[in-house]
């Protein structure tokens, strides 16, 4: 009788010690039974961009943004993603940060290099590029017509 209560304790044990390593993954937004890879990018200026923002690889989402911390007394970033898919990332893909829409906060678009056949592997660092938001280039834009409309006004 004492031997039958010993196994049931043990298989509760184990059983408590799997649901929270489980549920602390779950809780940090990673699936415990996925297989990731880990790349970093570095930016001089990541744009607003925020932990936990969508990594994207041709428009399907794969992954996420786990950390951006400061790299050097430069102010460079260093950006760490956490992309969960088995297609082939090469080492000269592009990690660019990008708005996807007027409301959207930044995501990182990882552009592939289907020419070069050398594949990154878990902890290597990708190129990095920020496309200027749509805003940016409504305000280039606009900067000749507020010029000529400052100097009109004025003359």
């Amino acid at each position: 009788m004492s031997k039958n209560r010993e196994i049931k304790t043990a298989i509760l044990v184990l059983s408590s010690i799997f649901f929270f390593i489980w549920g602390y993954s779950f809780i940090k937004s990673r699936d415990l039974f996925k297989s990731s890879k880990t790349f970093y990018v570095v930016y001089d200026n990541v744009d607003g961009l925020l932990p936990n923002a969508m990594v994207t690889l041709n428009g399907l989402s794969v992954g996420s943004v786990e950390s951006i911390q400061f790299l050097n007394e430069k102010g460079q970033l260093l950006v760490t993603l956490i992309v969960e898919t088995d297609f082939p990332i090469s080492k000269k893909s592009i990690a660019q940060i990008y708005e996807p829409g007027l409301i959207a906060g930044k995501q990182i678009a990882i552009v592939p290099d289907f020419n070069d056949k050398k594949m990154a592997i878990s902890g290597d660092t990708l190129k990095s590029n920020v496309v200027p938001s749509l805003v940016d280039n409504f305000q280039k834009e606009l900067m000749p017509l507020k010029q000529k409309l400052e100097s009109a006004i004025t003359s």
